[in-house]
């Protein structure tokens, strides 16, 4: 269902994409405080105190949500959650690490901007990761520097030559259909002189 789970560095990439599922099965509630727990304990018509069946199917659909985000986390980001055991709680952590803006995550992202190499990632990858912390960069209102803004258009750019390229024929393609089109030329020529004798 998510394609790109969340590291350090793609949290509104990531968002976008948790958003609408939890969306589209009634469950942003659980993360936004909308459905809030009902209360644990109630007391029987005999007096006598007992768990809340209301409050064990939200708690139930609670602990789905929260294993649906984390399975959506890189491990790194994982091992911050476990800790916590609502919902809530994770999406809360979440948002105060990645989306606040702060002085020293800002700090950080143009760090990774500056020093983050492409490896062996493919292009199209090493671009999506340059992307996501531009974005994160603007979200908190750190406008990147023309020369940050530029990269992601020059990677765009050798991706397509890229794609140009694998579409080129190779060298064995363009012998084969020169001599089959020679071939045919000779054939049609043959032809023609035959018809007028």
């Amino acid at each position: 269902m998510v394609s790109v789970k969340l590291s350090s560095h793609n949290y509104f990439l990531w968002k976008k994409q948790v958003l609408p599922i939890l969306g589209s099965h009634n469950l942003l509630g659980y993360v936004d405080s909308t459905i809030p727990p009902p209360q644990r304990m109630i007391t029987s018509q005999d007096g006598r105190e007992e768990i809340n069946p209301e409050f064990l199917k939200w708690e139930t659909t609670d602990q789905m949500v929260m294993s649906l985000i984390n399975s959506t986390l890189s491990e790194e980001v994982l091992g911050e959650t476990i800790v916590f055991t609502k919902s809530k709680e994770v999406w809360d952590m979440l948002l105060e690490t990645n989306a606040r803006p702060s002085k020293p995550r800002a700090l950080q992202l143009r760090h990774e901007l500056q020093t983050i190499q492409r490896g062996s990632d493919s292009i199209k990858d090493f671009l999506r990761k340059f992307k996501g912390i531009l974005d994160s960069l603007v979200a908190m209102d750190q406008s990147p520097d023309e020369e940050e803004k530029v990269v992601p258009h020059l990677l765009s750019h050798e991706l397509r030559l890229q794609a140009v390229e694998m579409n080129k024929p190779s060298g064995s393609d363009v012998a084969f259909f020169m001599q089959r089109d020679s071939s045919n030329n000779n054939f049609r020529r043959g032809r023609f002189r035959g018809g007028r004798s």
